[in-house]
Formats: structure tokens, C-alpha cells, sequence
């Protein structure tokens, strides 16, 4: 018989456009990282630095 399953949290929050933390410097050292595993050179000159626009004042 196996014991029942009990949460060790009880929320979750996800911050996907760097509003609570600020993950671009991460985020773009992963993406190269990845790329030169794979022996790209890098990101393109034109490659987004950031995605989105966060919460803007008065939305």
C-alpha cells in the first residue's frame, strides 16, 4: 500500500517576462552556450535581447 502523496508547496509562481527577476542576462548566456554546443558561432546581430515589454505603467 503506498502513503498518500502530500504537496511540499503550496503555489507556484512563474516570471517569464523578468518582471520579479531579472532573467535576460541567464536566459542570453544559455541560448549561447547552447548554440556553441551544437558549433554556431553565436547569437545573430539582430537576436532580441529582450522578449516582451514586462508590466507597463498604466496597463
Amino acid at each position: 500500500m503506498y502513503a498518500p502523496l502530500t504537496p511540499r508547496f503550496s503555489a507556484a509562481f512563474f516570471d517569464f517576462d523578468g518582471t520579479l527577476i531579472d532573467t535576460c542576462p541567464p536566459r542570453r548566456e544559455a541560448e549561447e552556450a547552447t548554440l556553441r554546443e551544437f558549433g554556431i558561432g553565436g547569437l545573430a546581430n539582430d537576436h532580441p535581447y529582450i522578449f516582451g515589454h514586462g508590466v507597463m505603467p498604466g496597463s
